[in-house]
């Protein structure tokens, strides 16, 4: 081999070299790439002007007749079930869904009642993930304190 080859071929393999020390650095310089997104989810009640639970086995309404409605979808991601009050609490993931604030989400209680409620949804971009923030949410017009235990308050007919 000739001093001019092996000069090549060593520029070759320094090259390649780097080439490959690159691909194994780039990739930890990924702040995302390890980032767990959190779980944007709130989760609300239904119970009597009372306060007194609806929902649950010794309660007028079952839980599986219980369903939030945006665009004809469930968005209801969970039913909790408190064995010590035996009732319910209802889950929904805010970023799991498109999320359009003037779309209405309907609250079917059981198949002949059906109320509106309204969410506002302050959407943040992030580095690596987008946040979501309830920030309002009207049950057939009333405003619902969010910063509590958000409750749905029916009227028992």
């Amino acid at each position: 081999m000739t001093r001019a080859n092996t000069s090549h071929s060593r520029r070759r393999i320094a090259l390649l070299a780097s080439l490959l020390l690159l691909l194994f650095i780039l990739p930890g310089c990924d702040e995302c790439r390890d980032f767990t997104a959190p779980s944007y989810e709130f989760s609300f009640k239904i119970v009597d002007e009372e306060f007194k639970e609806l929902v649950g086995p010794d309660y007028p309404y079952d839980p599986e007749s219980i369903f939030l409605l945006v665009n004809g979808n469930n968005v209801i991601t969970e039913r909790v079930y408190n064995p010590v009050s035996r009732t319910y609490r209802f889950v929904v993931n805010l970023a799991g869904f498109d999320i359009f604030n003037d779309d209405p989400y309907l609250l079917m209680i059981a198949s002949a009642d059906t109320d509106t409620l309204r969410l506002t949804v302050d959407r943040t971009e992030g580095d690596c993930v987008d946040q979501f923030n309830l920030s309002q949410l009207l049950y057939n017009g009333v405003e619902i304190d969010i910063d509590q235990d958000p409750v749905i308050l029916v009227k028992e007919n």
